[in-house]
């Protein structure tokens, strides 16, 4: 699969990050109707998920560099740049029960609207990082 141009989304007052390419951010986006196109996927970029990957890969995660800020729409939606040093991404499928489990936070609610048992893609990002030792 391949994603020009991939961007990161974040919905103000939501937890939750959600992976897409740049040509379908515009000022009317619908990310539950792009996340059913199979145009949008749920992203994570840090170490919550590292339980379910291999030993040998759970260095790698949260190993890539902060998200940089590239625009604001509407005050409600935060886009922002990868980091440039990501090399691929895991890809896998996960529950909202599940994946509210491992994100939700005190300050923020849950962009969906119920805790469904159906399953959603979800890309983890997999950086270069030199430092890494082994």
């Amino acid at each position: 699969m391949k994603i020009d141009n991939a961007v990161v989304v974040a919905v103000k007052g939501s937890y939750g990050l959600f992976l897409t390419s740049e040509k379908n951010i515009s000022s009317n986006i619908n990310i539950d109707k792009l996340i059913l196109e199979g145009k949008m996927f749920l992203f994570n970029d840090n170490t919550l998920f590292q339980d379910i990957f291999p030993n040998e890969k759970k260095k790698l995660l949260g190993s890539c560099a902060e998200l940089s800020r590239i625009s604001t729409l509407k005050n409600k939606y935060t886009i922002f740049k990868l980091p440039k040093n990501i090399t691929y991404f895991y890809f896998g499928f996960i529950t909202l029960k599940e994946y509210d489990n491992r994100t939700k936070n005190s300050e923020e609610k849950s962009y969906f609207k119920n805790n469904q048992n159906q399953f959603y893609p979800i890309l983890f990002p997999i950086c270069e990082n030199l430092n890494l030792t082994e």
